[in-house]
């Protein structure tokens, strides 16, 4: 008679490092476009038409904008946006291997925790976007 244990579970190895990799390259790609919105809100500082904008509605459009690289919808007046700015997406997609290449993700374990970081900051940081569509929000699966 064999005395087996039951199987535990048990986290791989840099989960957390590979968690915090996706988070990263979502904040960075976000940072990219917010960063962008600022600049641009800051050219036409004279224009009698920025009365009322402030930096803050500056980057909320930016966020919408940039939330729309991962198939999230935004709700405007006339109807719904949903046109994905690629570039974006490609600067995203690289940010997150180059961030899987620095902690090493080589597995599938590993790649999936940082999928489900980038997936969760994504999620997260589209909070920012009030005229978003419910079923977006799974748009960066």
């Amino acid at each position: 008679m064999s005395d087996s244990t039951p199987p535990r579970f048990a986290l791989p190895e840099g989960w957390l490092r590979s968690t915090l990799a996706g988070l990263e390259a979502a904040v960075l790609s976000w940072l990219i476009a917010a960063l962008g919105g600022i600049a641009i809100y800051t050219l036409p500082g004279s224009a009698p038409g920025l009365g009322e904008a402030r930096w803050t509605s500056a980057v909320t459009v930016a966020t919408g904008w940039w939330w729309t690289a991962f198939g999230g919808e935004i709700l405007l007046q006339d109807g719904t946006y949903s046109i994905a700015p690629l570039g974006v997406t490609l600067i995203t997609a690289l940010l997150l291997r180059g961030s899987m290449r620095r902690v090493e993700a080589r597995s599938p374990a590993l790649a999936a925790f940082s999928i489900a970081g980038f997936f969760v900051s994504t999620s997260l940081l589209s909070l920012m976007v009030p005229e978003r569509t419910a079923p977006s929000v799974f748009g960066p699966l």
